[in-house]
């Protein structure tokens, strides 16, 4: 372990640490001559404070990295992965149905339809989910949308999400889509639905977000969900 790039890491925050990867950290630390010990730990104590004061993604990420696996921990710490901000799309087709399933095994990446294959994240991309956004448009082609807040055909109705091969993000079952209204609103994105407990989506682990309505939205209506927050990534 290089002691050096982790105290002076900016991902570095001892709250977040697994047991093994502090001890692993105490342990280089405790092998120094004493002075070096000494300035060692006082920066390791430093550094946690102003990372655990900051209120976003990145910090919410570090809070729960002791979930990670411990090659992924090792490797923020030793500046070898860092994390970046991320957002995943979807896009569906929607006028006339009912129910709409916006991730599917089906999917594929292609420009303008979606950035996730498979209904899963790829390998080694563990990512904190800490706000979804829906949206909705109309127009004979996905190529013409202009996507902005869901109308009330969309409103009316209730949603579903789940992690990580079928977990709910909230207590309760299903959701109301009111979560998405954000018309009249400037102080935040358009349509998006904050979570004030983000979720750590795990590498390869299946992902749903299922849509159901009252009434079936108009003819060549199309909807954009996008899964926002941090991921990890090669520096």
């Amino acid at each position: 372990m290089d002691l050096n790039k982790v105290l002076d890491s900016e991902d570095f925050d001892l709250g977040a640490l697994s047991v093994e990867t502090t001890n692993e950290l105490l342990g280089a630390i405790n092998a120094l001559p004493p002075d070096r010990k000494a300035m060692a730990m006082k920066k390791m104590w430093n550094k946690r404070v102003p990372v655990a004061l900051k209120q976003n993604s990145r910090t919410e990420f570090l809070r729960k990295a002791a979930m990670l696996p411990a090659d992924i921990q090792k490797g923020l710490l030793d500046k070898r992965l860092q994390m970046v901000d991320s957002e995943f799309y979807f896009v569906k087709s929607a006028g006339g149905f009912k129910t709409v399933k916006m991730i599917t095994d089906s999917d594929n990446k292609a420009p303008g339809l979606g950035n996730v294959s498979k209904q899963k994240l790829e390998k080694d991309n563990h990512f904190l989910l800490s706000g979804v956004v829906l949206l909705a448009g109309i127009a004979p082609l996905k190529e013409d949308v202009t996507f902005d807040v869901i109308p009330h055909e969309i409103r009316n109705g209730d949603f579903e999400l789940k992690i990580n091969g079928g977990k709910a993000i909230t207590p309760a079952a299903r959701v109301s889509n009111e979560a998405f209204d954000t018309g009249g609103r400037t102080d935040i994105r358009k349509g998006l639905f904050r979570l004030e407990n983000p979720k750590l989506v795990e590498a390869e682990q299946g992902l749903e977000f299922n849509l159901d309505f009252a009434v079936a939205p108009a003819a060549n209506t199309w909807l954009k969900a996008i899964l926002i927050g941090s991921s990890v990534a090669p520096y």
